[in-house]
């Protein structure tokens, strides 16, 4: 990994609103990025692990920015990400993605949709969360993803999924139900 990539990640990122007070930003925003985004490429599932990854390569991190208090707890990780402008972040994680995909041209994407165990509400009868992604299988990278609507299916939201993305010359899988005109 070079600078660029630092470079590319504070470009995309330096638009996201810091939800903290002057006073609560100990951390600086993009240094709070950079780790999650690598920890989530290098497979951290929570906020635990993303901070333990920050921890356990704090040196590698101090390469590309200055972490001068360090790499912030799991906590802080939560709560900043929490309140951050969840539009305005998926946003800025989207135009990252794309610069770094790069073409597509010979890459296979790959279209599905995944409903998330668990998501049910019983009590306020909410149906559970459905969504559907875009992925790059040789990069190994999510395009996008795109929640799906209440009483409606995978198809409008794989729709909107394509327009977002430049699929010249890729090699595009789906499951059979997109098998339509406005689709294909």
């Amino acid at each position: 990994m070079s600078s660029v990539f630092v470079e590319t990640v504070t470009k995309y990122f330096e638009e996201v609103t810091d939800p903290r007070v002057n006073r609560g930003q100990n951390y600086p925003l993009i240094e709070m990025v950079f780790v999650a985004l690598c920890g989530s490429i290098c497979d951290c599932n929570s906020w635990v692990d993303v901070s333990e990854f920050g921890h356990a390569k704090l040196a590698w991190f101090r390469k590309f920015l200055p972490f001068k208090l360090g790499v912030p707890s799991h906590d802080t990780f939560s709560e900043v990400f929490a309140r951050l402008d969840s539009v305005q972040f998926y946003a800025a994680l989207q135009s990252w993605t794309s610069s770094v995909a790069g073409s597509l041209q010979g890459q296979t994407v790959a279209f599905d949709g995944k409903t998330l165990c668990g998501s049910f509400d019983q009590a306020s009868a909410k149906s559970a969360l459905h969504s559907v992604s875009a992925w790059a299988c040789g990069l190994k990278l999510c395009l996008g993803l795109k929640s799906v609507e209440d009483k409606s299916n995978e198809i409008p939201a794989v729709q909107q999924l394509i327009d977002l993305i430049d699929l010249r010359g890729a090699i595009v899988t789906a499951d059979a139900m997109h098998c339509q005109i406005e689709t294909a």
